[in-house]
C-alpha cells in the first residue's frame, strides 16, 4: 500500500523544492532495504523493523510534503482566488432595478454574466435607493459602515453608478463635483484601496423615456453630458475605469421594450444590455 502511495505522490513531484526530491527518493531506498532484508540474527531483524519503521515514518512526512506543495489551493490557482470574489454595488434606483426583482438588476446581471466567463463573482451586496444624490449615498454607506452591513475587509469588486438626481433635483455641479470625487475615495477603501477594483457606470439619458415627454428633452441631454464629464474627470484623476452607458441608453429607447411600466427605469433587457457594456472592463479589473 506505501508503494502504491509513492507511486501517486510521484507524480505530482514537479513543483517540489529541489532539495526535498532526492531525500525522497534516498528514504523510499531504504525503507525498501528495510523491508526485503533476512536475518537470523533476532537483535538485527529487531533493528531493521525499527528503522523500517522509522523511515516509513520519514515517507509518510514527505508524501504529505508533497501533496500540500503540488495542491492547486495552495499554490494559489486562479480558481481558489475566483471562489472569494466579493462585490459591492452603490448607486440609487438605476442600481435597485426600480420596479423590478432584484435578479434582473444591471449589477446582479453583471455578476451572473462573469460566473458564465469562469469568474465566481458573488452576487452584489447593494447599497442604493431610489432617489439617492450623491450626499445622500455617502450618508448610506457610513451607516452600513457603522451597522458592519459592509464588511471591514473590503470587497474584490466595487461599482458604482450615481449622480441623475442631483441633475433631476437641479443641484449644482460644482457640489456634485466635489461629493462624486469623495464617493470615489470611498470606494476605492472599500475595495481595499485599489482604484483598479472600483468600476463606474455613466448616468443614463432619462430624457429618452416616455417619462420626459412633458420635459425639456434636449436640455435635459445636455444636462445629462455635463454631470457625465465631470464623472469622467474624476475617475481619470483617480485612475478608475469608466464605463459609458449613455449612448446605450439613448438608443435603446428606440428598442421594443425599453422600460417599465413607470415610463421611466430600464427593462430588464437594457440592464443586461448594460451588464454586458461593462464587463470587459469589469473582467480586466479582476485579473488586476
Amino acid at each position: 500500500m506505501l508503494a502504491k502511495n509513492v507511486a501517486s505522490a510521484l507524480t505530482r513531484l514537479k513543483h517540489l523544492p529541489d532539495a526535498v526530491l532526492p531525500l525522497l527518493r534516498r528514504t523510499y531506498a531504504v525503507h525498501q532495504q528495510c523491508n526485503g532484508f533476512v536475518s537470523y540474527s533476532p537483535q538485527r531483524t529487531m533493528n531493521h523493523k525499527t528503522l523500517s519503521f522509522v523511515y516509513g515514518g520519514i515517507m509518510l512526512f514527505l508524501m504529505a510534503l508533497a501533496t500540500i506543495q503540488c495542491s492547486p489551493i495552495m499554490a494559489g490557482s486562479t480558481e481558489s482566488k475566483r471562489d472569494t470574489l466579493t462585490y459591492l454595488a452603490l448607486g440609487d434606483s438605476y442600481t435597485i432595478a426600480e420596479r423590478l426583482p432584484t435578479k434582473d438588476s444591471w449589477a446582479t446581471q453583471l455578476a451572473g454574466l462573469a460566473r458564465l466567463r469562469g469568474v465566481n463573482l458573488q452576487n452584489p451586496l447593494i447599497i442604493a435607493r431610489t432617489g439617492w444624490r450623491t450626499d445622500q449615498l455617502m450618508n448610506a454607506i457610513r451607516q452600513a459602515q457603522n451597522s458592519l452591513q459592509i464588511t471591514m475587509s473590503g470587497y474584490d469588486l466595487v461599482t458604482l453608478l450615481i449622480g441623475v438626481n442631483n441633475q433631476y433635483q437641479g443641484g449644482s455641479e460644482e457640489l456634485f463635483r466635489v461629493q462624486f470625487a469623495s464617493l470615489l475615495q470611498m470606494s476605492v477603501i472599500m475595495a481595499r484601496n485599489k482604484p483598479s477594483r472600483v468600476v463606474v457606470l455613466s448616468i443614463p439619458d432619462y430624457g429618452v423615456a416616455p417619462f420626459a415627454q412633458n420635459l425639456n428633452r434636449a436640455a435635459i441631454s445636455s444636462a445629462i453630458d455635463r454631470f457625465n464629464a465631470i464623472k469622467r474627470e474624476e475617475c481619470a484623476k483617480a485612475g478608475i475605469a469608466f464605463v459609458d452607458i449613455t449612448p446605450l441608453s439613448r438608443e435603446f429607447a428606440r428598442q421594443p421594450f425599453p422600460f417599465v411600466s413607470d415610463g421611466l427605469h430600464p427593462s430588464p433587457e437594457q440592464y443586461a444590455a448594460w451588464a454586458n457594456l461593462a464587463l470587459p472592463t469589469v473582467l480586466r479589473a479582476l485579473e488586476r
